[in-house]
């Protein structure tokens, strides 16, 4: 859970997080989807963005002073959707979050402080009114920095609604901190299920199989209605070892192709993207 942020100050004054080299990925790849997601559905749909771990809505490269901006910050500046729901649980990093979105999102754009479980059900309230749910396509970030968010949150925010899911999956804390009891029932909330148990003989880091957990989670997400997957990007840190996995998930084929199109290149076109497999 993000009580405090770390002590790092940005150019204006505010709180920031630190931007590492899989940060600026993931930064790039959420980027792309924003772009290529508001520019391919905004005249099919009403869009809706939801960000549950909104974070302070800039990263700060310590080393060199390289500031971007967040998920958040980056979603609340695209006037295509009609309505951006950021929620986080630090007050430090939502009075930052909020003097830079700024009054002149503030018509679109909700900025909430509560536990993320909560700010599930407030989202949906949020960005989808029984008026309009037909005609809204929604996309959510959920960028926890462990497994604070439940799968019960995610059925209830998502259920009989269009919405496209980018889910960090911190499959490197689960190595490290395996056979602790306070994340073995953190993993029965994240999935929604203890099935994960019989995936880790022993509570063994050396026989935890990435690939048995994902595809538990996407199973688990198929069945609210999610049909269209992708966990290939896999970041990794200086020394090798694994941090996290992005997970893509869609009820609709073309939200798979636009996130096909956008994780195939980086900033520059090419390929492989730094910091990720």
């Amino acid at each position: 859970m993000r009580l405090a942020l770390p002590d790092l100050i940005a150019s204006d004054g505010l709180a920031a997080f630190p931007l590492q080299p899989w940060t600026r990925t993931k930064l790039l790849l959420i980027d792309g989807y924003l772009g290529i997601f508001t520019v391919g559905m905004r005249r099919q749909w009403r869009l809706v963005y939801a960000d549950l771990f909104a974070g302070p809505g800039l990263c700060v490269d310590e080393d060199t002073g390289e500031e971007r901006p967040g998920s958040s910050l980056m979603a609340a500046r695209h006037a295509e959707f009609d309505a951006v729901f950021l929620n986080d649980v630090s007050p430090d990093a939502v009075a930052a979050l909020k003097e830079r979105v700024g009054g002149e999102h503030s018509g679109r754009v909700r900025i909430a402080e509560m536990d993320c479980n909560d700010a599930a059900t407030a989202a949906r309230k949020h960005l989808f009114t029984p008026a309009d749910e037909r005609s809204t396509l929604g996309l959510a970030v959920i960028d926890p920095t462990a497994f604070q968010i439940s799968f019960d949150a995610i059925r209830q925010m998502t259920s009989e609604l269009r919405i496209d899911l980018i889910i960090t999956f911190m499959t490197g804390y689960i190595r490290r901190f395996i056979g602790e009891a306070t994340l073995e029932s953190a993993l029965d909330r994240f999935f929604g299920t203890d099935a994960w148990r019989n995936l880790i003989p022993g509570r063994s880091p050396e026989r935890l199989t990435y690939r048995a957990l994902l595809d538990l989670y996407e199973d688990q997400l198929r069945s609210i209605g999610y049909t269209v997957f992708d966990d290939r990007q896999q970041a990794r840190n200086r020394a090798g070892a694994s941090i996290y996995h992005m997970v893509y998930a869609s009820k609709h084929e073309r939200g798979g192709d636009f996130w096909e199109k956008i994780s195939q290149r980086d900033h520059v076109g090419r390929v492989r993207l730094p910091g990720f497999d």
